[in-house]
């Protein structure tokens, strides 16, 4: 008599369930480190445009919310935010990343906040990040705990 020698439907559902188990403990994850990853282009470039209004204050004695008067650009492609000082936006088109209104980007004699915002993993929330005159790194809306 021939014997068998392939798998039994037994055999295969249990593998089947033990893929499914690891794919609903790992992909979660997974969007999340790369939601974390896609926040680098935020913090670098408002650490730029910080570096940039200090240098122009420092030899203005006042901050400037226009990015081509303190000569900041962003440093290779833009992939999933927008910033602004008021004054005009760089990176993604605010048609296509409108601008939250937790966002309130200005520049004035003392002060000055500019913001980045983005959506880092295609839900509702939007990601809203600012830096001020005093170097403070503040995430105001937290995409990635919604």
């Amino acid at each position: 008599m021939k014997e068998n020698s392939g798998f039994t439907l037994i055999e295969l559902m249990l593998v089947v369930a033990v893929v499914a188990l690891l794919a609903a403990i790992a992909i979660p994850n997974y969007l999340k480190f790369v939601g974390k990853t896609r926040r680098a282009e935020v913090k670098y470039n408002l650490e730029a445009i910080f570096k940039a209004e200090v240098s122009w204050c420092g030899e203005r004695n006042v901050f400037n919310s226009d990015f081509n008067s303190i000569r900041w650009k962003p440093v290779g492609a833009i992939y999933y935010y927008t910033f602004s000082l008021g004054a005009g936006t760089e990176g993604l088109s605010v048609a296509a990343n409108p601008m939250p209104a937790a966002a309130v980007p200005f520049a004035n004699d003392n002060a000055f906040a500019a913001y980045g915002w983005g959506n880092i993993d295609s839900d509702a929330t939007v990601d809203v990040w600012h830096i001020d005159e005093r170097n403070n790194l503040v995430n105001d809306v937290d995409d990635l705990a919604s």
